[in-house]
């Protein structure tokens, strides 16, 4: 299976497959390969965040958190965020933290950089399995059993519950509107701010991993067949 991210489209585009490896395309249209590398040691690739101009940061099953530069792909900082623990997916805050969910966290979302101990975000009824940094004060995370939780970044409080259903397997935004994917075939858009649905894709037969928005008008879903599939809103 792969994870395709965008950073910067047509211009920095990373993908991350299960087995460990990295492909960074510093041009989508061209193909044009940068580099591809295995950050890991080999343990899955489960999450890759913007962080600037200049590097970004990867997570892993064997729980830690990589930054990585985007010019060259040498690695700036290796940090054991949670020794032994699988890390589900992880972004980084506007407020410099990095916002990591855990396999092995009893549900929780953290909240962390290297110089303190995390802060904890806990309302999820099932283990939390993706996330969106949606701007400067806002968090969405998603987990197991379909819920969609959206959190105050200065608070560290609660805002809205969505229910989307399914596995909520990612999360993604473009401006107040979130993407949720999930085990149940379907993409449904949000308005974060509202909590109000704005429609919903259904992607069956087809089984989605991630959903990436383009733009305000075009979707990109990839597929556990090993396929990236676009769609117009």
């Amino acid at each position: 299976f792969f994870y395709l991210y965008f950073f910067n489209f047509l211009i920095q585009v990373v993908i991350g497959f299960d087995n460990g490896n990295l492909f960074q395309y510093s041009n989508l249209l061209s193909g044009t390969l940068a580099r591809s590398f295995m950050p890991h040691s080999g343990n899955k690739v489960t999450g890759l965040t913007y962080i600037n101009s200049t590097c970004y940061a990867s997570s892993s099953s064997a729980g830690k958190v990589s930054i990585w530069s985007i010019s060259n792909g040498n690695l700036l900082n290796d940090v054991a965020a949670f020794d032994a623990k699988s890390l589900n997916d992880l972004g980084y805050t506007n407020d410099k933290r990095i916002a990591i969910v855990s396999a092995d966290s009893t549900n929780n979302v953290f909240l962390w950089n290297t110089n303190s101990n995390p802060t904890t975000l806990s309302f999820h009824t099932s283990a939390a399995t993706c996330l969106k940094v949606l701007s400067s004060s806002r968090l969405a995370t998603g987990d197991q059993a379909g819920q969609i939780n959206i959190w105050n970044l200065i608070s560290n409080t609660k805002e809205i519950t969505l229910t989307h259903g399914g596995n909520i397997l990612d999360l993604d935004s473009i401006g107040t509107t979130l993407f949720s994917v999930s085990s149940n075939k379907k993409v449904e858009m949000w308005n974060f701010t509202s909590g109000n649905s704005l429609g919903d894709l259904n992607l069956a037969p087809d089984n989605p991993n991630n959903v990436k928005a383009i733009n305000s008008n075009l979707v990109a879903v990839s597929l556990t067949n090993n396929k990236i599939k676009l769609y117009s809103l």
